[in-house]
């Protein structure tokens, strides 16, 4: 397995190339970023199953990625929350695919990078708020959900510390009840919303835009992990769930 930080190492840090891998939902998508530049994004599942999309879709990130750099400097992945087969989707593609081209890992939240493809849409400005709140689908009546700040979600590099996470403090499973009312209170302030759209069905808010793939956020994330040297282990990530399997649960209750 490669050593390789971005901070001391043979690759200079703007020409790290990735690959970046997000199934945490019923699509996904994959991305290949050059640091912080977006070189390629292609979403998965829009006419077939995720599961059927991604090995040619890898097969064509790696061809981009190793026309734009000798080596692929690194994968990020998105380990949850997420749905029980696209978490485990993306996760075995990206440890496999870490071990095969021997590249090192970085795992990143799903919501985080969420807010984070949509913080690099929007500009950043007085009029734009830094916030944003993000909502995820978890079925079975829940929400997963996070509100979350442009500059501690994607500091700037010169500005990062060790004490910077891509997993941010603040992301919950909630209730639908209780994310009703969060969302009422949420309404008459200054954020943006994301995510899903059935969560913010029965509200008034305006969903801020988010046409680039969510695989841009995990590799946006992904590039400040890498930076601070913040690798998984391929062999020991899981996938976050943040809760049982609809099995569990009723075994759970009987």
């Amino acid at each position: 397995m490669s050593d390789l930080n971005p901070i001391a190492s043979t690759f200079p840090l703007a020409n790290v190339t990735q690959i970046a891998i997000e199934t945490t939902g019923r699509t996904g998508s994959i991305a290949v970023l050059s640091a912080e530049q977006v070189i390629h994004q292609e979403t998965l599942g829009l006419n077939r199953r995720a599961a059927a999309d991604i090995g040619p879709a890898l097969q064509r990130a790696i061809s981009i990625a190793r026309a734009l750099s000798d080596s692929i400097g690194f994968i990020s992945v998105a380990d949850g929350p997420g749905s029980f087969t696209g978490l485990r989707i993306g996760i075995t593609t990206a440890k496999m695919l870490s071990y095969a081209i021997e590249a090192p890992l970085v795992a990143v939240d799903s919501v985080a990078a969420v807010g984070a493809t949509v913080f690099a849409e929007q500009p950043c400005s007085i009029e734009t708020p830094d916030a944003v709140l993000v909502a995820l689908d978890a079925y079975r009546s829940q929400i997963f959900s996070g509100q979350l700040r442009r500059m501690e979600l994607l500091t700037p590099l010169e500005k990062l510390s060790q004490s910077w996470s891509s997993h941010p403090d603040g992301i919950a499973m909630v209730d639908m009840d209780h994310w009703d009312d969060q969302l009422g209170q949420c309404e008459g302030e200054a954020l943006l919303f994301a995510g899903d759209a059935k969560p913010f069905s029965k509200s008034s808010v305006t969903m801020a835009s988010r046409s680039q793939a969510d695989a841009v956020g995990v590799g946006l994330l992904g590039f400040r992990a890498a930076t601070l040297g913040q690798w998984s282990d391929p062999f020991a990530l899981i996938p976050r769930y943040l809760r049982g399997s609809a099995a569990e649960e009723k075994a759970a209750k009987q």
